[in-house]
């Protein structure tokens, strides 16, 4: 066995732990649901009103067509964990230089 196909394991481990983790944190985040934001208790103590530039695909972290409940929060954050990996993934690959042999 080379050690590049240890390296390749270990890299396949560390993507599978990292997903792992999320998926268990976004399934735990409905237990600290009664957190407010300090943004938000700020605004609201001196009136400040929300104004929205643009329709955001899934606004207040639910998804509108399963409405304000436990499961449209944890599929949205779902949805966003897989998205953020994503895209960071892609960017590591495209910003990895190729090794000379």
């Amino acid at each position: 066995m080379k050690i590049s196909d240890v390296f390749v394991t270990l890299k396949q481990r560390w993507v599978i732990a990292v997903i792992v983790v999320s998926i268990v944190l976004v399934l735990l985040s409905p237990l600290f649901a009664y957190a407010y934001e300090p943004l938000d208790v700020v605004a609201e103590k001196y009136g400040a009103e929300e104004s929205a530039i643009f329709e955001a695909p899934m606004p207040d972290y639910i998804l509108p067509p399963l409405g304000e409940t436990e499961i449209s929060g944890i599929l949205a954050g779902l949805i966003g964990v897989f998205i953020v990996l994503a895209v960071s993934l892609a960017l590591g690959y495209a910003l990895v230089r190729p090794r000379k042999q």
